[in-house]
């Protein structure tokens, strides 16, 4: 009976030795993370302003809305590009209207003496923190002068970044 428990109990700890422990020299860890939604939308998505003269400006009929429809707070940057008729283009400038150069002005409100901003090829701050809308005006300042006429077409363009970046 000795021997057999001898040999039971080395056996056992043979055994022991040998098998696999629970725990390995690697282990992992699951970790989970999600991101910010940061989504914006126009509406309406374009603005015609119909037939403007030279050197004229003319606020646009509509007035569209930046919608924060993401699920954080936005800072909201702006800007525009130059106008294209075939193979013609009008420069966007933020300063003055001259020969081929043309103005795109936005505002918040309808007073137009303060809180304008104007467009240039570059983003420019408009609202800083956006939560739910704002909406805007437009306004176009026509070049003083054009090398040609016909329906020219440009577009703003609106970015969203999670406040407080």
């Amino acid at each position: 009976m000795k021997k057999l428990l001898l040999v039971s109990l080395i056996s056992a700890l043979a055994a022991a030795f040998i098998l696999p422990v629970s725990a390995g020299p690697e282990e992992s860890l699951q970790i989970q993370v999600s991101t910010p939604l940061v989504s914006i939308s126009l509406t309406p998505d374009s603005i015609s302003f119909g037939t403007v003269s030279l050197g004229q400006e003319k606020e646009a009929s509509v007035y569209p809305s930046v919608i924060n429809n993401g699920s954080v707070s936005v800072d909201v940057d702006m800007k525009g590009s130059n106008a294209v008729h075939g193979d013609n283009t009008w420069t966007l400038s933020d300063v003055g209207n001259e020969a081929n150069q043309y103005m795109l002005r936005i505002s918040k409100s309808s007073n137009w003496e303060t809180g304008v901003l104007n467009l240039s090829t570059t983003y420019k701050d408009f609202h800083d923190p956006l939560t739910s809308e704002q909406s805007f005006h437009v306004k176009i300042l026509m070049p003083k002068t054009t090398s040609a006429y016909g329906e020219y077409t440009t577009q703003i363009t609106v970015l969203a970044t999670e406040s407080g970046i």
